[in-house]
């Protein structure tokens, strides 16, 4: 798993001095996938020497963290590790409107001075940076470690492993379709090698009821996810080539682990679950 072992993350003290030229499609997606609210907290973007950029942040609300992890751009080039602080609402907004998805641009900027994108034929646009107090960080103490065979592990509680499954992206949407239909601010998915299922609005005893089968590939044990209105969020999180997800789940934890199991940009969500009222 990428984050395994991970050398340099958005929290390592790399140059605040940016040197970076890209694409605008390679960077924009991934403005985007750390825009967790309507009015986001600024973020760190590590860029790498290797060609590639990770972001670690969460929402306001502390309900959802994201971890882009080194997902790598043939276009990237980088003079020298370096963090880039930016809102990335307000930089995807304004790279997009400026230029187009196929320009490739130069990013230059030193510490807590304006950043400047210039493209091949002079053109520039320029914004301020964030101030870095205000960035929303997720410490490398929150990353849940992992067992050797590869899986998550929960060492807050005495026995840290949990159950997983490995379902498909397109599987995982079917809940938004159940919680529209049942316009409910929640559903469930029952995963279970009898038959999984997810299913909102059956909380309450009178209301509309929606309920869809969905296919689970690897399963080690029954569990249950409930999550909110925010799955719509969570899954745009994930690059558009992604295939297959992993579910990591504690019994006593009130959250759930999303890794992306098979595509070729790894992410990461830790996301709370909604809470089913008496």
């Amino acid at each position: 798993m990428p984050l395994k072992g991970m050398e340099v993350t958005p929290n390592s003290p790399v140059s605040r001095n940016v040197k970076v030229r890209t694409t605008v499609r390679s960077l924009s997606s991934v403005l985007r996938t750390a825009t967790l609210d309507d009015s986001p907290a600024p973020v760190r973007l590590l860029f790498r020497t290797t060609g590639a950029i990770s972001v670690w942040t969460h929402d306001i609300a502390r309900t959802m963290q994201v971890y882009v992890v080194n997902w790598r751009f043939d276009d990237l080039k980088v003079k020298e590790d370096c963090i880039l602080l930016v809102d990335p609402k307000e930089a995807y907004s304004c790279i997009t409107s400026k230029f187009g998805p196929d320009e490739v641009v130069e990013i230059t900027t030193e510490a807590a001075q304006p950043i400047v994108f210039k493209n091949r034929s002079g053109a520039s646009l320029t914004i301020m940076p964030a101030d870095e107090d205000e960035c929303n960080m997720c410490p490398d103490r929150w990353v849940l470690p992992y067992h050797p065979d590869g899986t998550r592990t929960f060492p807050m509680f005495d026995e840290p492993n949990g159950a997983y499954c490995d379902i498909a992206l397109s599987e995982l949407r079917k809940g938004l379709s159940d919680m529209a239909t049942a316009k409910a601010p929640y559903v469930e998915f029952s995963f279970s090698p009898a038959g999984s299922v997810c299913q909102a609005g059956h909380w309450s005893a009178k209301t509309v009821k929606a309920r869809t089968p969905v296919d689970t590939h690897t399963l080690t044990e029954p569990f249950t996810v409930r999550f909110t209105e925010n799955l719509s969020t969570i899954l745009g999180r994930f690059s558009s080539d992604t295939i297959t997800l992993r579910l990591t789940k504690h019994p006593q934890a009130p959250f759930v682990v999303i890794d992306t199991l098979a595509g070729s940009k790894w992410c990461s969500v830790v996301a709370t679950e909604a809470i089913k009222e008496r």
